[in-house]
């Protein structure tokens, strides 16, 4: 049986790191905080925070949303792949109900 399977490890090919099942209960923060910024947020809390973010102050460039957001993705995600996640959080909010997210978007 894989350690996949075995749930040692999570990830993806090239990308693989720790499963939260081994790094819970060592005492090794380390490890513990590795896992996280592996594992990232889910994009729920990603949107949130753009959407914080234009309520506090009104409109929010592209450049501004790249700041907001590329040290709190996954250190798994290489620049580019961290530049379409944003990209992809970006539409998804455009295609929502939030109110007047478009417009705010410089």
């Amino acid at each position: 049986m894989s350690c996949i399977k075995k749930k040692y490890i999570e990830g993806r090919k090239n990308n693989l790191f720790l499963s939260k099942a081994l790094t819970k209960n060592t005492g090794n923060v380390g490890l513990k905080s590795t896992y996280v910024k592996n594992k990232s947020f889910d994009d729920e809390y990603f949107r949130r925070l753009i959407v914080q973010y234009i309520e506090k102050f009104g409109a929010a460039s592209r450049r501004e949303i790249d700041e907001l957001l590329m040290n709190k993705l996954s250190d798994v995600l290489s620049a580019e792949q961290k530049k379409n996640k944003i990209k992809n959080l970006l539409y998804a909010l455009a295609k929502s109900n939030v109110p007047k997210f478009r417009s705010t978007l410089i």
